[in-house]
């Protein structure tokens, strides 16, 4: 299910987990668990995947009140947009968005982008991700070129949900709550 906010589809699910997200806890603090397993600093919120989805998701949490220091994305790709960053799944001649620029690409007024045409191209789509994130300021929470392995609810000693993710390079993130912003189409399917 999908809920209009300003000229913006989001998902209502995700709609629904912002104000608790920012009710509960502002402020990453030291928690037992994580202290006892090594690191002891745990992020408010991990989200997997610097998509649309993904960026949109931050800003959400950036304006209901979630520090942007409180927030790390993990992007497996060297830039955002998922699908439509260069290289990319949708990386083949001709690749353009069916939808209007206008309604597709999110935000356009708040970053200030006029699209180039009716529909935009692949690369265009993917320069705008890369635009909008950087334009409210949420590129230095970006670990690109980073795969996560796994994903663990690993207790609630620390006021609520403590995860811990690990990349396949085996460095552990924790945080309160996790976002799975990874899309549908980020993986090819050929037919057999």
């Amino acid at each position: 299910r999908f809920e209009l906010v300003g000229k913006d589809l989001v998902a209502a699910a995700a709609l629904d987990l912002i104000p608790i997200m920012a009710q509960k806890s502002i402020a990453a603090e030291k928690c037992p668990i994580a202290s006892r397993r090594g690191d002891a600093d745990v992020m408010e919120v991990v989200i997997v995947g610097a998509g649309f989805s993904g960026l949109l998701c931050a800003t959400a949490l950036c304006d209901s009140g979630v520090r942007l220091d409180n927030i790390t994305l993990v992007e497996a790709g060297s830039s955002c947009g998922g699908v439509w960053r260069k290289g990319g799944v949708g990386d083949y001649p001709g690749a353009a968005c069916d939808v209007e620029a206008y309604q597709y690409l999110p935000l356009l007024q708040r970053v200030g982008f006029i699209p180039s045409r009716k529909y935009i191209a692949q690369a265009e789509i993917g320069a705008y991700a890369d635009l909008l994130a950087r334009k409210l300021g949420l590129l230095p929470r970006v670990r690109f070129n980073t795969k996560v392995s796994s994903a663990s609810f690993i207790g609630d000693a620390c006021e609520s949900a403590l995860w811990e993710v690990i990349t396949e390079v085996g460095e552990t993130i924790r945080s309160r709550h996790l976002v799975m912003a990874c899309g549908p189409l980020s993986t090819p399917k050929f037919p057999q």
